[in-house]
């Protein structure tokens, strides 16, 4: 419960992109299992299983991380919203030997 704060959960969320918001019953203390936040990650994020907070220069605490929703993410371009094999700015390979129509 040392965490269950504003403090504390904008030092969780930081641990893994800039944090946003906490949902209501988070916020009001109703659920205390777990607590649901909403995090701006970069396009890179590796969206981690555990993050690991130092609390002060004794104390560490490792923490389990879930994700509710992970966006598409293409790395060919590195954009979210579609996947390598629907990214429209790369190449279509075609079969060596294969035909390709044009239309005049």
């Amino acid at each position: 419960m040392e965490l269950w704060d504003r403090k504390g959960f904008s030092k969780v969320g930081s641990t893994i992109g800039v944090p946003l918001f906490v949902d209501k019953l988070t916020e009001e203390r109703r659920r205390t299992a777990y607590a649901r936040m909403c995090i701006e990650v970069d396009t890179n994020c590796k969206f981690h299983k555990d993050v690991t907070v130092v609390l002060d220069q004794k104390k560490a605490c490792t923490i389990l991380v879930e994700y509710n929703w992970k966006p598409p993410r293409c790395t060919h371009c590195d954009v979210i919203g579609h996947t390598d094999k629907k990214c429209p700015s790369k190449p279509k390979n075609t079969e060596k030997g294969a035909t390709v129509w044009l239309q005049r």
